[in-house]
This record gives C-alpha cells, sequence and structure tokens, in this order.
C-alpha cells in the first residue's frame, strides 16, 4: 500500500482536519518569517486607533472622510506587506486543494452497491465494459434527455464504453471499499454524447445524517471553518500580526 492509499485510511473527517491544520500552520509561520511583524503590528494597531476615531465623528463627515482615507492608506500598506507570504504559500495551497478535491470530494461506490450512470443526450448506443465479468447491469432505459444504467459491480477497475453509431466513448468506473473514485462526471468536447456522470454521492464528512438547518457540509466547508479557526488560534500563539 502505497503513502497514498495509507493517508486515505484515515477518517475523512479527521484527514481534513490535519490537512487544515498543517496548510495553516505553514502559511502563519510563512506569514511571520516573511513580515516585517513590528510594522505589521503598527498598522494593524493604527487600522484598530482608526475604527474607533471613525465611530467617535459619524457626525462630522469631513473628519470621517479624512479618517477612512488614513484607515484606506494604513490598510493598502498592510495588504502589500501580506503579498510576499501569499506567493511562497500560494501554488501548495492550490496543489492540496486539488488532491482534496481528487480524493475527498465524493464517496465510493461499494462493491454490491446498486449505482447509476447517467448518459446525456438520450442517444441510441451499445454499453459494454472492460472487464466484463463482475458487472451486474439491472436496467437501461431513457428518462426525459438521458439515459439511465443502473448497475453494480464486485470489486476492480472498469472502463465503461459507449458506442452509438458514430462514435465510441468510455469513462473509467472504480469500485472499492477505499476511499477513492474515477471523476463522476466526464464530459465530452465533441460529438454525440455529451456527457457521461456516475451517481457518487458527495462526501459528507459529519456524516449522512447530519443536517444545519437543512445543510450537511462537504469537505470545502469543513476544511474552510476549521482553517479560519486554526488560523486565529496559531496567530495568537505565536503572536503574529
Amino acid at each position: 500500500m502505497g503513502i497514498v492509499e495509507q493517508i486515505l485510511t484515515i477518517e475523512p473527517l479527521i484527514l481534513i482536519l490535519i490537512v487544515s491544520f498543517i496548510v495553516t500552520l505553514i502559511s502563519v509561520v510563512a506569514y511571520k518569517l516573511f513580515t516585517d511583524q513590528t510594522k505589521m503590528k503598527e498598522l494593524k494597531e493604527g487600522m484598530k486607533k482608526h475604527q474607533q476615531e471613525m465611530k467617535n465623528h459619524r457626525g462630522d463627515h469631513k473628519k470621517l472622510m479624512q479618517i477612512q482615507n488614513q484607515a484606506m492608506q494604513k490598510n493598502m500598506q498592510y495588504m502589500s506587506h501580506s503579498f510576499k507570504p501569499m506567493l511562497f504559500t500560494f501554488l501548495p495551497i492550490i496543489l492540496i486543494f486539488g488532491w482534496m478535491h481528487a480524493h475527498l470530494a465524493f464517496e465510493p461506490i461499494l462493491p454490491g452497491q446498486e449505482f447509476s450512470v447517467v448518459v446525456k443526450p438520450a442517444v441510441e448506443f451499445n454499453f459494454s465494459t472492460i472487464p466484463q465479468p463482475g458487472v451486474d447491469v439491472i436496467s437501461k432505459e431513457k428518462a426525459n434527455d438521458s439515459v439511465i444504467i443502473r448497475m453494480k459491480c464486485e470489486e476492480g477497475q472498469y472502463t465503461m464504453y459507449f458506442d452509438s453509431a458514430n462514435e465510441k466513448k468510455n469513462a473509467d468506473l472504480i469500485i472499492t471499499k477505499e476511499q477513492k473514485y474515477a471523476t463522476p462526471s466526464v464530459v465530452f468536447k465533441s460529438g454525440e454524447i455529451k456527457s457521461v456522470t456516475i451517481s457518487n454521492g458527495k462526501m459528507r464528512p459529519f456524516g449522512k445524517e447530519f443536517s444545519l438547518f437543512g445543510w450537511q457540509p462537504g469537505w470545502f466547508a469543513v476544511y474552510f471553518f476549521s482553517t479560519l479557526i486554526f488560523s486565529s488560534l496559531l496567530r495568537k500563539i505565536m503572536k503574529v500580526y
């Protein structure tokens, strides 16, 4: 088992929190190393002071505009100083985002689990897979502008073929108990068949039953909010401004 496979054996919620913490730690350390913290502290305190002054001079429009201009200048200086660590961390964060989306955005299709493959538009085609053994096609029917293939498979990696009169399209399929899946939606730029979508359910790190006023957070929501929390805590601990 490779390193990636070992990492993906970790519970998705725990894995997202670990990745979120590591990314936030790298960002905060880079911010501390590549900025003048004395200057950043001075600018931040200046902005807070201007905010208080604006509250105190709400009735004086001329004075208020003057304070706002001063606050804007300090804010621009603060942003320009922040630009260097952002450049340092931008590429690694984008790569990590791509990795998480590829491995944690959807749930795997389990061996023996019934699922569907939706082909658009509803053209005539012959359906086959390689390998063929282990594949049980339950039904194939038209529904509005789509063809829906319901099936279940044994564990393995398959290639699905869709042969129409004028073309031959294919899409990958992975059936596994591991946190692994093929690209759930494949879009073709040309030809009769425009897209093939596999019914992988979206990853719900808190479980399918968890709902917050009807909202079920996905991997990105968990990552985003945990990053905010970790960033606030690490900045206070490391005294980063």
